[in-house]
Parts: C-alpha cells; sequence; structure tokens
C-alpha cells in the first residue's frame, strides 16, 4: 500500500479530538486518512467519540457548566441529548496548542458527509476513514452492545455512504474483528495492540492474521515489524508526536503513521520522500 498518513481523531495537538472542526482541519493538511473512534449512543446512532462517558475534563453540561463526575455514560443518552454537550471550549491539558472551541460529538454519517462534501468543494482527494470501535468484554450491554450489534452497526454506515473501499476497522477488541471476519467483511481490519506479547502471540490470541498491525510505536522494534511483513501485514503503529520519531520509523520501513500532528508528519513524509 501506498505510505499511509492518518491523522489521529482529526488533529488532536491542535483542534478538539474528533470534532468536525479537527476533521476539516485534518484533511487541510493532506493527510490520507482520518483516524477516530466510534461508540453507540442509547437510540442506536453510532457517534464518534474516543470516551465512552462524557469526561469532566473534556466537556461541559448542556448548560455550559462544569460536570461534576464522568457518570454520563453515551449509551444511556440518546444522541439528541449527546449533541449538546460542549467538548471543545475547555481544551485538552495534554495539548496545550489546542485550540479551545466549542464543538460537539458528530454522528459517523455526519462525518463521512462532511468529508466527502468538503473534499469535493476544494477539490481535494477522497479522504480515507480508519475507524477504532471502542469496546470490551466488561463494557458489554453497560457502555456499548454486544460486538455483533456494534460490529454491524458501523458497517451498514459505511455500506450505507459507500465507502467500504476508503475505510479499514480497527479494535483492541479481538471479539469484534472475529465477528467482522467472520461475516466476510469487505472492509480492512486492523488489530490495535499495546501490550508487549508480539506479532505472533496477539495473532494467535486473535485467531486470524488482520490486515493491518497497529500498535503503540514505543512497542515497535525492527525485528517485529521484520516479523509482521513477513506474515504480510501492513503495519501502522500510533501516537506518533516527534519528529525524530516519524523519521525512524520512516527508515524503519513502516507502512503508515497515525499522529495528533499530521501537519508535522506530512512534511516530514515529504522530506522523506514517501508521500
Amino acid at each position: 500500500m501506498e505510505f499511509d498518513t492518518q491523522g489521529h481523531r482529526g488533529f488532536t495537538g491542535r483542534f478538539p479530538e474528533n470534532t468536525i472542526p479537527g476533521f476539516k482541519a485534518a484533511i487541510d493538511t493532506g493527510v490520507a486518512t482520518l483516524e477516530l473512534d466510534v461508540v453507540m449512543s442509547k437510540d442506536g446512532n453510532v457517534v464518534v467519540s474516543h470516551d465512552l462517558v462524557m469526561l469532566k475534563s473534556l466537556c461541559l453540561a448542556p448548560t455550559g457548566k462544569p460536570l461534576k463526575d464522568d457518570s454520563k455514560v453515551l449509551y444511556k443518552l440518546r444522541y439528541a441529548a449527546i449533541v449538546d454537550y460542549d467538548c471543545g471550549s475547555l481544551g485538552n491539558p495534554n495539548f496545550p496548542e489546542q485550540k479551545k472551541i466549542k464543538a460537539y460529538k458528530p454522528l459517523l454519517s455526519e462525518v463521512i458527509n462532511m468529508t466527502n462534501e468538503y473534499t469535493a468543494k476544494n477539490n481535494l482527494p477522497e479522504m480515507k476513514f480508519n475507524i477504532e470501535i471502542k469496546s470490551s468484554p466488561k463494557g458489554d450491554g453497560v457502555l456499548h452492545p454486544k460486538p455483533s450489534v456494534y460490529a454491524e452497526a458501523v458497517y451498514d454506515i459505511l455500506k450505507l455512504y459507500e465507502v467500504e473501499d476508503r475505510a479499514t476497522l480497527q479494535s483492541f477488541d479481538t471479539r469484534v474483528l472475529q465477528y467482522l471476519e467472520r461475516t466476510e467483511c469487505e472492509v480492512p481490519l486492523g488489530l490495535l495492540v499495546d501490550n508487549k506479547l508480539g506479532v505472533e502471540k496477539n495473532l494467535e490470541l486473535l485467531g486470524f492474521d488482520p490486515d493491518i498491525y497497529s500498535c503503540d510505536f514505543k512497542l515497535l522494534t525492527k525485528e517485529e515489524l521484520q516479523v509482521a511483513n513477513d506474515l504480510g501485514l501492513d503495519v501502522v503503529p500510533w501516537t506518533v508526536n516527534k519528529k525524530e520519531d516519524m523519521e525512524r520509523l520512516i527508515d524503519w520501513g513502516v507502512d503508515g503513521i497515525i499522529t495528533d500532528f499530521p501537519d508535522l508528519l506530512m512534511k516530514v513524509v515529504k522530506a522523506k520522500g514517501v508521500a
């Protein structure tokens, strides 16, 4: 595949994560792919959000007042209620350069539709979407539906908007990927990894070879990259935010990079001649 440049949750380094302004800003940098996360609302809508709850550190109540705690579970709220929370004005303490602007958690369908319209209007290449399904066994029925319902809801939207050929689905939850594999999903699948087990052990636990192996970049070694490549897997590490790390990983031969600073990544890949 061509080297894949991905904006993590849009452009988290400088804009509120997983929001329309952030996605537009990421598109403007020239990245090929928007990386984003999805959760489910009470009324079955697929919502773009990294967190399964309204974080008091990132979101304000519909009244504009601070949240007392993180007890508001998105899966227990209808989307009409979710959209009233402001998840941009507080900014993010981990990203001091991030703009503080009012923003809400959009629907996956809205993000796809906006992206298609924005690129067409500005004569830009069509964007790809790397979508993480946020689930875990302990969250079933509490924070999200069971894997089959969850995965089908997301996949149905990709089919409805006819972007299967421009999308990948990824998850830390092997159950989600196993379900999609059994149903012969036409969208490439990515295994997210944040452990030190290594490529072969993680694939053993998954039970099949996914299309993409996506690990925390700090866990990736040249040897593990070679193991994955020998198995025919593309390797796209996350979340790489420093120039020297980007350069090193590109020199190693990774197939893409996910970053909170897509503007920096685009400068690096152009200097390296890989994009």
